[in-house]
């Protein structure tokens, strides 16, 4: 009796140190189980194992690693080393530069104490969207603009491809047409008004709005482009003038 209890303690023991290894990590759950089984000399089935083929022998039982053994990391499942050396005999490709990329010029920036009825003409303004320049080249998207604007499209278009101030000589060596004379288009408007708010009004006290002005609506006459501000002075003036504490003031947004 006294065999058989010694033999019951030592299981105990041995059960005990086995199941300290696993609470550690130091075996794995199957692991447990199999030195569990071996232990108590009962028959251990994996649980997530398939049997091997019968040609095909089995693996070595693993030993249990000491406590105080750190596990080896887990390898992949498969690795291929068919490469391996040829790619070590290869030099590393050469760094590719990253591309240049052309600068791009900033938008011009509204100015800073711009009050938020004019923050809003400008945003609306600028969400009425232009016609590219080139455009009459493709008659498929030139024929959805109405007759009027057609007529502009292909005066910008013209102007555009003489490249030349009036009265002055182009690269070909001849004027360039004449002005184009007539109402602004949606889209003009919008342009207009976005550098009204930018530049300021065009005139002769405030050159550099007066040339930019000119550059954009080259193909129109300058008296008209001048004059064109006083299409606004219902909707868009009256909004700058309540923005500005209702006071009459001349119809530019930045000081000359």
């Amino acid at each position: 009796m006294a065999e058989v209890r010694d033999e019951e303690s030592e299981r105990a023991k041995e059960l005990r140190e086995l199941k300290t290894l696993f609470d550690d990590g130091v075996i794995d759950e199957d692991e447990w189980k199999e030195k569990k089984s071996e232990v108590l000399r009962q028959p251990w089935v994996p649980a997530k194992r398939e049997a091997p083929p019968a040609e095909t022998p089995p693996p070595p039982k693993k030993q249990a690693t000491p406590p105080s053994a750190t596990p080896a990391p887990a390898q992949p499942a498969s690795i291929d080393l068919t490469n391996d050396t040829e790619a070590a005999l290869q030099p590393p490709p050469p760094a590719v530069p990253p591309p240049v990329l052309p600068p791009v010029a900033p938008p011009v920036a509204p100015p800073a104490a711009m009050p938020p009825p004019i923050a809003a003409l400008l945003t609306a303004a600028r969400a009425i969207a232009q016609p590219p320049r080139g455009i009459t080249s493709d008659d498929a998207a030139l024929a959805r603009f109405p007759a009027h604007d057609q007529d502009v499209l292909r005066a910008r278009d013209l102007w555009d491809a003489v490249d030349a101030t009036f009265g002055q000589d182009s690269d070909d060596d001849s004027e360039p047409p004449e002005p184009f004379r007539g109402t602004f288009t949606d889209w003009e408007d919008a342009k207009y008004l976005e550098l009204l708010i930018i530049h300021g009004q065009p005139k002769k006290d405030n050159p550099p709005a007066m040339k930019k002005f000119l550059e954009v609506f080259c193909y129109r006459a300058k008296a008209g482009i001048t004059a064109h501000v006083n299409a606004f002075n219902v909707g868009a003036y009256k909004t700058w003038r309540a923005a500005n504490g209702g006071q009459w003031a001349p119809f530019a947004w930045v000081k000359n």
